[in-house]
């Protein structure tokens, strides 16, 4: 009994000090819709919507969300590529030129 004591004290020891939750102001806990790289494209025609989150005190990441066509859902896009760049671009200049 004593050794599986001191076993699991070491292993939640150990995970506790490897393992630690990304913090941010207000509880604590980053809320971001997206996790992982994301997309790096999705065909421009099977798109429905299209939504930039900025960085904000609930998520450090800037995030593209397209909602699908079709019922197909949501996916998040990687913001590094190519075409999630155009994306935010070409939406930045229309916002532009609307003012």
């Amino acid at each position: 009994y004593t050794n599986t004591a001191q076993s699991s004290d070491t292993l939640y020891k150990h995970w506790t000090s490897s393992h630690t939750l990304p913090r941010g102001p207000g509880i604590g806990i980053q809320r971001c819709l997206c996790h992982g790289d994301g997309l790096n494209m999705v065909k421009p025609k099977l798109i429905e919507k299209i939504e930039i989150h900025p960085i904000s005190p609930s998520c450090k990441n800037l995030e593209v969300v397209v909602t699908l066509k079709n019922n197909e859902g949501r996916r998040c896009l990687n913001t590094e590529s190519l075409f999630t760049k155009f994306i935010i671009d070409r939406i930045a200049k229309k916002t532009r030129s609307a003012q």
